[in-house]
């Protein structure tokens, strides 16, 4: 489980099942606005410009009823 203050400071409790091989979200650092999540690939993949894929991170999340989440990366969106 990990556990997670939004930005109005109500806990919340997150379930993630991890199947991949990398380690689950994480802040980088005490400065850091959101979670860094990693790709679960094992060769590296280069997007040309403008080009989308979707690319695995192993990590299936359960949320209770109302809670809104947000997937997002600055250079791609990874499901």
């Amino acid at each position: 489980m990990l556990n997670f203050v939004p930005y109005y400071m109500a806990m919340i409790q997150i379930k993630v099942i991890n199947k991949g091989h990398q380690q689950l979200p994480a802040y980088a650092t005490s400065q850091s606005a959101g979670m860094d999540l990693r790709a679960n690939i094992d060769a590296p993949i280069v997007l040309q410009p403008m080009e989308r894929r979707l690319i695995p991170t192993g990590l299936y999340i359960a949320l209770s009823s109302g809670v809104l989440k947000h997937r997002c990366a600055l250079v791609a969106v990874l499901l």
